[in-house]
């Protein structure tokens, strides 16, 4: 327990000083009571004033409390706002997190066109979830105007990284020559996988 409150001491002291990471360290302790006492308003506090300085993962772990109402007062409206703002520095969990409230409408109002932007901006980092997601809202014209060549890219992206839905989505255009030529041999290929 010594180290622990030494350790804290010299994280409030760097804290103090403006070292962001500090901050960030000073501000768990707070609200977990390792080596200092409990307190989650400073703890919120700090995490507030580390995501207002520009840090997109404190950006996200905020909203994230925000959300959840982890100790501090439940905002879904205001955590959407700290998402968007990680996701604009293309803070993947982020834009994940904005997406789907944005699809959902959990906290702020359904806007599915705002929902495929941030879905299609994590496919293109590369997230296979967002892929699939992207891809089928393209499929439906869920929000968004129906567009099958769009679907058959994002799901064929998905399905290559194993996506399962995605497989048998693209399997299923590819046999029915849906957004891609019809290809009974590729269609084949992804059914098996």
């Amino acid at each position: 327990e010594m180290n622990e409150r030494e350790s804290a001491r010299y994280y409030k002291l760097a804290a103090d000083k403006g070292h962001t990471r500090a901050m960030e360290q000073y501000a768990q302790l707070l609200f977990s009571g390792e080596g200092v006492e409990i307190n989650w308003k400073e703890s919120s506090r700090l995490f507030k004033l580390i995501a207002d300085q520009g840090d997109s993962e404190a950006k996200f772990k905020f909203a994230g409390r925000l959300y959840r109402g982890d100790k501090i007062s439940r905002d879904k409206r205001e955590a959407a706002e700290y998402y968007k703002l990680a996701a604009d520095q293309e803070h993947v969990k982020s834009i994940l997190k904005y997406a789907s409230m944005n699809f959902n409408g959990d906290g702020i109002e359904v806007n599915k066109e705002i929902a495929s932007q941030y879905y299609k901006l994590a496919a293109d980092q590369g997230d296979v979830i967002s892929m699939f997601k992207y891809a089928t809202m393209n499929y439906f014209g869920d929000g968004i105007e129906e567009n099958k060549q769009e679907a058959a890219r994002y799901y064929k992206l998905a399905a290559d990284q194993g996506q399962v839905d995605s497989l048998y989505n693209y399997g299923v255009m590819s046999d029915k020559g849906e957004g891609v030529m019809m290809d009974k041999k590729t269609a084949l290929y992804y059914y098996k996988l």
